[in-house]
C-alpha cells in the first residue's frame, strides 16, 4: 500500500490570495491527494528576516505535513528549495518549481538568495522538475531551470502558472506520475 499523497504549495513574492483559489480548490479535488496545504505568505524578497522565517515555517510543514511534493511558484521556489536542503532529513519524493528565478541574479534576487543561503542545487530530493514560461517577462525562461531538474518550457508568462486551470493540471499531474514512476 502506498503512503497517502500530501503536497505543499508555497507562493512567490506578492501572491494575493485570490491567486491562489485555483490551486486550493485543485488541490482538494484531486482524488489522489489526501493532504495539502496551500501557503498564503505575503513577503518581498528584500524581507531577507521576513523570507527567514517564512523558510522555517516551511520547514515545520515539511516536518508536520510530511508531504511527498512541494509545488512552488516563482520566489517561493528558492524559499522551498532554500527550506529542503536545510532540513536533514524529509519526505519530499518530488520538488517542482515554477517560474522561480534559480538562475536569475539580478533585481536583488542574487542579494536575497546570497542573504537566505539558498543552495545553487538540491540534493535530497529523487525528483526535481521545473518549469518556465517562454512569454514570462518577470523570470526569464531560462533563469527559471532548477539545476538537475527535468525542466519544462511552456508558452506561458509568470502568471499563468496560478492562473491558468490548464497549466496548474498538467504540473499537478506530472507530479504525480513521476512521484509514481
Amino acid at each position: 500500500m502506498h503512503k497517502p499523497i500530501a503536497v505543499l504549495f508555497v507562493p512567490g513574492i506578492k501572491t494575493y490570495p485570490f491567486y491562489l483559489w485555483g490551486w486550493r480548490k485543485l488541490l482538494r479535488t484531486n482524488s489522489t491527494i489526501q493532504l495539502n496545504k496551500v501557503r498564503g505568505d505575503f513577503y518581498f524578497h528584500f524581507q531577507h528576516k521576513r523570507c527567514r522565517k517564512i523558510i522555517e515555517a516551511i520547514k515545520q510543514d515539511i516536518i508536520s505535513l510530511e508531504p511527498t511534493i512541494v509545488i512552488a511558484h516563482s520566489f517561493g521556489g528558492i524559499l522551498a528549495k532554500t527550506a529542503i536542503a536545510e532540513l536533514p532529513k524529509h519526505s519530499v519524493k518530488v520538488f517542482c518549481t515554477m517560474a522561480s528565478p534559480h538562475g536569475m541574479q539580478y533585481l536583488g534576487v542574487k542579494t536575497a538568495k546570497g542573504k537566505l543561503q539558498t543552495p545553487e542545487a538540491i540534493n535530497t530530493v529523487p525528483c526535481l522538475l521545473s518549469y518556465g514560461g517562454t512569454l514570462d517577462p518577470i523570470v526569464l525562461q531560462k533563469h527559471s531551470v532548477l539545476p538537475g531538474a527535468l525542466h519544462t518550457k511552456l508558452p506561458v508568462e509568470h502568471m499563468a502558472f496560478l492562473l491558468s486551470a490548464t497549466i496548474r493540471n498538467k504540473v499537478l499531474e506530472d507530479c504525480i506520475r513521476a512521484l509514481e514512476a
